[in-house]
């Protein structure tokens, strides 16, 4: 299960709010480098490259307003499962990023009762 997760470097660097420094941050490079010129290495990092190798079954859950994390990188973990035919399941909640730390108890509630939904059908007991 991902939640508000970076599937792609490369357009997060982009799309973020915060996409510009966090990247380079997160990649351990120069703050003045170019980020195109070190793409290969966001390509590397990105889990978009290595989901031919994802066995088990993935929910991806993503809100709305979500700025840190843009919508599209929810999106695009969901549909390169989908398109390679594995199981897969996309949750789309209202809210920003804050939804996973806090928001309000509705849809607090309501992402928990997916997530308890979502352990339940996979994990034996």
């Amino acid at each position: 299960m991902t939640q508000a997760s970076i599937g792609d470097w490369i357009s997060f660097f982009g799309t973020s709010d915060v996409g510009f420094y966090f990247s380079q941050d997160q990649m351990g490079a120069d703050l003045s480098a170019d980020p195109w010129a070190i793409g290969e290495k966001y390509l590397e990092k990105s889990h978009l490259r290595c989901v031919k190798n994802v066995k088990t079954p993935t929910m991806t859950m993503h809100s709305f307003e979500n700025y840190k994390s843009p919508l599209e990188q929810g999106l695009q973990f969901y549909t390169a499962p989908q398109y390679l035919g594995k199981e897969s399941e996309l949750i789309l909640l209202k809210g920003s990023h804050a939804l996973l730390f806090g928001g309000n108890p509705k849809a607090k509630t309501e992402r928990l009762k997916h997530i308890v939904r979502w352990f339940n059908k996979y994990l034996k007991q």
